[in-house]
């Protein structure tokens, strides 16, 4: 797999997880309409997939070194 086809599918997770997190919160779902367990248990996914966001976007960042100043060092000239 090639860098740019890891971060396409990086990205398509990322929306995935954020929608899902989106739809999760939604005060229009029928599970948010009163402070109970249910709702509870949603806020509790909803952080679940914010935190799978937090990883995908660092794993992201990862893969784009000019983003976060990483160079690439031959290990030639690592030994001198």
């Amino acid at each position: 797999m090639t860098v740019k086809k890891a971060i396409q599918v990086l990205d398509a997770l990322i929306e995935c997880k954020q929608g899902s997190k989106t739809r999760m919160l939604s005060p229009e779902r029928p599970w948010n309409g009163e402070e109970d367990s249910v709702k509870k248990l949603a806020r509790t996914i909803a952080e679940n997939l914010q935190c799978d966001v937090e990883w995908l976007q660092a794993i992201k960042r990862h893969l784009l070194p000019e983003q976060h100043g990483t160079k690439i060092v031959f290990e030639k000239n690592a030994r001198n």
